[in-house]
């Protein structure tokens, strides 16, 4: 075994932040204790910790599920800030567009969403206000977080309890097996931001378009081959930098009849960031005229929706989690996978945890899970060398 040397100074700097980490998760832990154990609490049937949900790289403090409710449950120490509003309410957002269960059971009228903020020290002077659930996108939202001090997060959960339309439950086994289901607004909003040209046009490239255009369509007819027979099919496009590979693949995810389905996967962190700020710059342009856009969703929204609409184009270590499974998914049936000759081989540590088996091998591994029966497609994008 090797001894590591450890320097004081970097020593006494991991301990101080240990402590700063168990302080902080005692804290969150003692004001959940003490709002479950009042008459409030006791409706809430089940509480899901640091939930992850990974194909949107988002994890959620606290998720307390009772009779007709989700509440929202995210911590702050001392502040609430306009930042941490926005984040709890996009974590919500995010359930009610791609979680399949919450989907359901609050399109039946039959759950409500309510984001909390939650103070574990300092003090809130205000006494938790409800707000009325949002009226358009999302009606079973609450359209502004419950705002919590550190002795006060039972009163947050009473208020929710009092405004539900149900009595309604979930179970927890239900709830955490969900498939990522994206909801048809939020598709049709994605597939109406790729629209503009800013989005279309994200490089410039050397094939001729008809190129790109004769590529797409040959595609598109394997794949509709594929899903005509039930079997399972892989699709190689390889060419140099700025043949328009990507610009195939993006066109296969965001345009035809097959984008409901399709998920476009790439380890290439800087084209995702490209071309989910593209999507963020074509809603900005598109919300500033009307205070409905076309996409269907508020101008008032753009920020929630602009973010949401980027799930289409995903980092390939939110697709593949670190031991190689995937989340259950509706919309993966046809996997564009970018840079496909780049894939970590086996015993890779990826997030933390050493992959069980080549990548490319998990991936085919995952969509015969999913797809047991057949008719899933992989196409993969191979780049030069």
């Amino acid at each position: 075994m090797q001894n590591l040397v450890v320097e004081q100074d970097q020593h006494r700097e991991w301990q101080t932040s240990v402590d700063v980490l168990q302080q902080n998760l005692s804290d969150k832990i003692n004001a959940l204790h003490r709002a479950l154990l009042t008459p409030a609490g006791e409706t809430v049937r089940h509480v899901i910790l640091e939930f992850d949900f990974r194909r949107r790289g988002l994890r959620m403090d606290c998720v307390l599920l009772a009779d007709g409710i989700l509440f929202l449950v995210e911590f702050k120490r001392s502040r609430i800030q306009r930042a941490d509003r926005d984040q709890v309410m996009n974590y919500a957002i995010n359930l009610l567009e791609f979680h399949e269960c919450t989907q359901h059971w609050c399109g039946n009228g039959e759950g409500i969403v309510v984001p909390i903020l939650a103070l574990t020290t300092g003090s809130n002077s205000e006494a938790p206000a409800w707000r009325e659930l949002h009226a358009t996108a999302w009606p079973a939202l609450v359209s502004r977080p419950i705002e919590c001090g550190p002795d006060t997060l039972a009163m947050g959960l009473a208020l929710g309890l009092q405004n539900r339309r149900s009595t309604v439950a979930v179970s927890s086994a239900e709830w955490l097996t969900s498939k990522f289901s994206p909801s048809s607004s939020i598709l049709d909003a994605t597939l109406s931001l790729y629209g503009n040209h800013d989005v279309s046009a994200i490089q410039e490239h050397s094939a001729p378009k008809e190129a790109i255009d004769a590529s797409v369509r040959e595609v598109r007819s394997r794949i509709q081959e594929t899903l005509d027979q039930g079997s399972n099919h892989i699709v190689f496009i390889s060419g140099a930098p700025g043949s328009g590979k990507t610009l195939v693949g993006l066109e296969l995810v965001m345009r035809g009849t097959h984008s409901s389905e399709s998920v476009f996967v790439t380890g290439n962190a800087p084209l995702v960031e490209v071309i989910n700020g593209a999507l963020k710059n074509s809603y900005k342009k598109q919300s500033t005229k009307h205070a409905w856009t076309q996409t269907g969703y508020r101008r008032a929204d753009a920020s929630f929706v602009a973010g949401a609409a980027t799930y289409k184009v995903v980092k390939a270590h939110q697709f593949l989690g670190p031991r190689g499974k995937a989340h259950r998914q509706k919309d993966g049936r046809i996997v564009v996978f970018d840079e496909a000759q780049r894939t970590y081989e086996k015993g890779r540590q990826v997030l933390g945890k050493a992959l069980p088996d080549h990548e490319a091998d998990l991936v085919l591994r995952v969509q015969q899970e999913e797809f047991p029966q057949g008719g899933t497609v992989i196409v993969a994008l191979i780049g030069h060398n």
